[in-house]
């Protein structure tokens, strides 16, 4: 008797702690639609926007006014998906020297401004120019320091 008891008191606890055991569980988690993220730099109007999930830098971008005239794209990846509270910043254009610098009257700061050249070159050019003088642009290569490669970078911004 005391055997039927004990087991259809354990049956009882086993039975109890089966069915609590196994409640279903809700795994349909929801996330939100949209989401934060930051552009700065080279946009209309830099600041906080609410996004849809997924979108691109290109949706960003389009969120904030669009891109300026100085906006360096070929630095940003356009599909690139945002992620919650990224931030993205859109660089200015390198800027490029638009004017040419004449060897018979550069200043020492102006040679300094070319590409490549410090101030060292630019002083050897100035010495050059006092001493030889240049009758054409490919006299810039019998400077010491300035090779064929240095004078193929320059020459698009020099002249005599």
């Amino acid at each position: 008797m005391k055997k039927l008891i004990m087991s259809t008191t354990m049956l009882f606890f086993f039975l109890a702690s089966w069915f609590g055991r196994y409640t279903p569980v809700q795994l349909d988690m929801s996330r939100p639609d949209t989401i934060q993220a930051e552009i700065k730099g080279e946009v209309i109007r830099p600041g906080v926007y609410q996004i849809p999930w997924n979108a691109t830098v290109q949706t960003l971008a389009e969120t904030a006014g669009g891109f300026t005239d100085t906006a360096d794209l070929d630095a940003v990846n356009l599909s690139a998906v945002v992620k919650d509270r990224e931030v993205v910043s859109i660089r200015t254009v390198p800027q490029t020297q638009e004017t040419t610098v004449s060897l018979s009257s550069a200043t020492l700061e102006e040679l300094t401004k070319l590409p490549g050249v410090g101030p060292a070159i630019a002083q050897r050019i100035l010495e050059y120019r006092d001493t030889e003088g240049f009758a054409s642009l490919e006299d810039l290569m019998n400077v010491k320091g300035i090779g064929e490669k240095t004078f193929e970078k320059l020459s698009p911004y020099i002249c005599l």
